[in-house]
């Protein structure tokens, strides 16, 4: 905005009184939209040269990339307004507003837990030990340190010591010389750093009025060295967890090859051949309330030792989840450290394996339907042949699920749990209730599982639809940028835009809606390109050297294939995906469904040569 922008603005104002005071159609109209489209036009160029002038200021990737998401309108500001505390006080004061939130991150586990705390001295230990290996001891490996050194970003945020990974980088072996014996030392004692146990919380706002702490994201930046420890303890745990499989196949999250993707195809492939045997299918999306915030440390230690952990390991992971502090930061104003009782360390490399221990009994809470989950996303489902059926096995599963989650501390949400029932036909007359404790559950036709919309038909055309606007929004939102250079533009094209409407295609991109989204696609190589309406669509692509979204989906669908014949997805999408080509495809031998699928995507890929697809699979 200039001075000649704003006299223009002016002008059009004043246009526009004179005009409402004349009827429509008259010269004073004219005159007003002819200024209206003159400052359209002066607005769009400045745009187009402010961002021009942007990214031509970028240095490096991250800056590029700020000035991405700047674009993009995703908030690059952290500035807070005022926030009201627990006793409805409003806190206009950056340091007040940092003690608000502070006390409410952390005493929000606690108070959600605080109707079953009863339980815990009826039962002080409810997990007996029931396997046979153990592990006892915590392997300090360097080399496994010296390589995740190296791989630090430089841009990585720092915790409230104030380390850089930059600074880590370039100080290299040196600093592992002097990180050794403190890490060694530690594991000796069994005791974590008091140092790396606080966290600087900075808060980004999610949705709702800005005055609710409990519309804030609580993003927790801990020390960077602390985290290095935590990578080598982490790779131990996990090649515990996973080598002996002791964590739930159920459990999708937090595990090598797992993805939303893969679950959320796992699940509606067996919810299809459920349809496809005229059967009927009730679907429970289960929310459960700062679930991380509410893991119990008494009965975290008793799972612990239950799955095996014992010796100088589990003494360690005691007196690291032991008198852990944090502090929030609001507009560059610090609250005071409070302690944190509840919940595992968000930010942290091992709180989300000890979430995967605390919630790895979920699935087996009940036998009336199956449970999946994806960290603590979870989803619940039952087959039946019959409306009662379905439903009377459902509100048992609710009750076992509700009663698991009473014992172990956490809180299921009822406004936010939804259910689902899944059908060829239509049902005819009103449906039983299904209650949560005393809430009576809401039925939906339509739901968002994981960021991906689907109804009570598996159509995926209200989640094509959905990502039509937005494909178009931000389209439209690019054009704004013409001035820029191509390649600048179609760098922001397919590392800002393609990457969000391309998740999980290898779920929905069979629909015949497709298309739509194709025609946005050729549109968007069109401008960027400045390639003639007259060129065919066909044409388009060969110009731009361009795949095709048709072409992206198969090739997910081949990926995720070759990845599940070579093991390198978990074990259970090689079940489900064997399953599916057998169906698809009437082929009932293991090696051979895999490689004919693989043939029949190849053939439908063409006249893009084969090589493209898997020239480069050895390295995935």
């Amino acid at each position: 905005m200039n001075s000649s922008i704003r006299k223009e603005l002016n002008k059009r104002y004043k246009l526009l009184l004179k005009a409402q005071q004349t009827p429509k159609g008259s010269q004073a109209w004219i005159d007003y939209k002819k200024a209206r489209n003159h400052c359209n036009k002066l607005l769009r160029s400045a745009e187009s040269n402010y961002w021009l002038s942007k990214f031509n200021e970028t240095t490096s990737a991250k800056d590029f990339w700020k000035t991405v998401r700047s674009f993009e309108g995703k908030r690059t500001t952290t500035n807070i307004g005022p926030i009201k505390d627990s006793s409805g006080v409003i806190h206009s004061d950056d340091t007040s507003k940092a003690i608000a939130l502070n006390s409410f991150f952390v005493n929000v586990g606690k108070s959600l837990s605080k109707s079953t705390q009863d339980s815990l001295a009826n039962s002080p230990c409810q997990f007996a030990r029931n396997i046979s290996v153990s592990l006892y001891d915590i392997t300090l490996n360097k080399d496994l340190l010296k390589s995740s050194l190296k791989r630090l970003k430089p841009g990585k945020a720092s915790g409230p010591d104030d380390i850089s990974s930059r600074e880590l980088s370039l100080i290299g072996d040196a600093f592992l010389d002097c990180f050794m014996p403190l890490a060694q030392r530690s594991i000796l004692e069994c005791k974590f750093p008091s140092q790396w146990k606080q966290a600087q919380v900075k808060c980004l706002h999610k949705k709702g009025s800005t005055l609710d702490c409990g519309n804030y994201r609580p993003i927790s930046l801990l020390s960077i060295p602390g985290k290095l420890l935590e990578n080598v303890v982490s790779q131990q745990l996990d090649n515990f967890l996973y080598g002996n499989n002791l964590i739930s196949i159920n459990q999708w999250g937090f595990r090598k090859g797992g993805s939303p993707e893969l679950l959320l195809l796992s699940l509606t492939e067996q919810w299809r051949l459920a349809l496809d045997e005229s059967n009927i299918i009730g679907v429970v999306f289960i929310d459960f309330q700062k679930a991380f915030d509410c893991v119990n440390h008494t009965v975290l230690k008793d799972k612990l030792h239950s799955i095996g952990i014992t010796g100088s390991f589990y003494d360690w992971l005691l007196n690291y989840l032991e008198n852990r502090k944090q502090f929030v930061t609001v507009n560059g104003s610090n609250s005071e450290l409070l302690e944190i009782d509840t919940g595992v360390p968000q930010g942290s490399l091992l709180g989300p394996r000890l979430y995967s221990i605390y919630s790895n009994g979920l699935p087996g809470a009940t036998k009336n339907a199956s449970v999946e989950m994806f960290a603590d996303d979870t989803t619940a489902y039952c087959i039946g042949k019959t409306v009662d059926e379905v439903l009377s096995n459902i509100q048992k599963a609710i009750a076992d699920i509700n009663k698991w989650a009473k014992d172990n501390f956490m809180t299921v949400h009822p406004a936010k749990t939804e259910l689902m029932l899944l059908s060829k036909s239509k049902f005819i007359g009103p449906l039983q209730k299904i209650c949560l404790g005393p809430n009576e559950l809401s039925f939906v036709s339509k739901a968002t599982c994981l960021g991906i919309h689907i109804d009570n038909n598996l159509s995926w055309s209200q989640h094509v639809k959905t990502l039509s606007k937005r494909f178009s929004a931000r389209l439209k939102k690019l054009k704004h940028l013409k001035g820029l250079d191509n390649h600048i533009l179609e760098s922001i094209y397919f590392k800002g835009i393609i990457p969000s409407i391309t998740y999980s295609i290898a779920l929905w991109g069979s629909s015949k809606s497709l298309q739509t989204l194709e025609d946005i696609h050729i549109r968007a190589a069109r401008f960027i390109f400045n390639i003639k309406e007259s060129t065919l669509n066909t044409e388009v692509l060969a110009k731009t050297k361009w795949k095709s979204l048709s072409y992206i989906y198969k090739k997910r669908i081949a990926t995720i294939t070759y990845q599940a014949f070579y093991n390198r997805a978990p074990a259970e999408s090689s079940a489900f995906l064997t399953a599916w080509l057998w169906y698809y495809r009437g082929l009932n031998d293991v090696h051979g469904p895999l490689i004919n699928f693989l043939s029949v995507v190849l053939n439908s890929l063409r006249p893009f040569p084969s090589s493209n697809l898997f020239g480069s699979y050895g390295n995935m």
